[in-house]
């Protein structure tokens, strides 16, 4: 089922399905949470030899739950459009599920976001679609948890990719200081993914990786990071085969962005209570024409209002590329 055509039927399903959940758990009113938000940001980009181009996007983000006893309806939709020499638009889909929580047991049905990764600044396996404005959609299908204990989590889902379901498994435990998960899933054309991911404390440190396995063709993913704190702030150091979708950049990640062997570096710090700077470095090992990326932002929260600016420069055999972007950020 294509991003574009689901939305509206997939609302009316679950809509239709939720409305008989309220007589069947309780006469009590269902709690209502409702929140919104607005992004509005401009990228203008400068290449030497060639005109600047500048481009606007705008997202609306809804989230809603209605949930009684042991049930709920959520849904989240990231509708946004592009302003350029290319005008795009899309639904943004991101989430719009049933749940039912029992002891020890969750059950969701619809569209749902299934982040898989463990590391921080990269993207080695990535299942989730991704939309013409550089959002991270949902993915229809349907997931049990089963909570045997506290420290172990069993997930047994079915997703669906390109038009046919397929089945997921992943098995979640935390031992002592660190917490492991495996995963094995099917996601089209014949393909198998098998990853493990853990992520834990060693002394003052965080340390993470995740490794992947994917067959039809055989590839491997990876990430090894670490992480720790400086005064108001947060460092983290990774080296990983994957996607560069963090940072300020993601929203002109138009389509998938391509897989690179890459070491990247990122230091946060809190300037004071309102003010926040972030800078992050990459270096690549493969001959495509950029080979470094550097951004710095530094963002402002004035209420329920953010603000932030970045400078990131693309660096390589070819002449280098300037980017500048702006957005604010608003919360209801």
């Amino acid at each position: 089922m294509s991003g574009g055509s689901r939305p509206l039927a997939l609302l009316l399903v679950l809509v239709l399905t939720v409305l008989p959940l309220a007589g069947q758990e309780t006469r009590a009113a269902p709690q209502i949470t409702i929140r919104t938000e607005l992004e509005l940001a401009t990228f203008g980009i400068f290449q030497p030899g060639s005109s600047p181009t500048v481009l606007g996007i705008g997202v609306a983000r809804l989230d809603l739950r209605l949930a009684f006893d042991s049930s709920a309806l959520v849904l989240r939709l990231d509708p946004g459009v592009l302003a350029g020499p290319i005008a795009q638009s899309t639904w943004g889909l991101t989430e719009a599920y049933l749940e039912w929580r029992r002891p020890q047991l969750d059950i969701r049905a619809g569209v749902e976001r299934l982040p898989l990764e463990t590391a921080r600044l990269a993207a080695p396996f990535v299942i989730e679609p991704i939309d013409a404005i550089g959002t991270r959609q949902g993915i229809l299908g349907a997931r049990l948890d089963w909570y045997p204990d506290h420290q172990t989590r069993l997930r047994l889902a079915v997703l669906e990719h390109d038009g046919r379901l397929h089945p997921a498994v992943s098995l979640r435990r935390a031992l002592g200081s660190f917490e492991v998960e495996a995963h094995a899933l099917g996601f089209g054309s014949g393909r198998t993914a098998l990853g493990l991911g853990t992520s834990g404390l060693v002394g003052g440190l965080v340390a993470y990786g995740e490794f992947w396995a994917l067959t039809a063709p055989a590839e491997t993913r990876y990430a090894v990071g670490i992480s720790g704190s400086i005064p108001d702030g947060l460092w983290t150091a990774e080296v990983s085969y994957g996607q560069e979708l963090a940072g300020p950049l993601a929203r002109l990640r138009f389509a998938e962005a391509p897989l690179r062997l890459q070491l990247a570096g990122q230091i946060m710090r809190r300037l004071r209570e309102d003010l926040t700077l972030t800078a992050t470095a990459r270096v690549f090992s493969d001959d495509e024409p950029y080979r470094a990326q550097t951004a710095v932002e530094i963002a402002r929260t004035v209420g329920d209002t953010t603000y932030s600016l970045a400078l990131i420069a693309l660096l390589g055999p070819q002449p280098p590329v300037g980017v500048i972007t702006t957005s604010v950020r608003l919360a209801f």
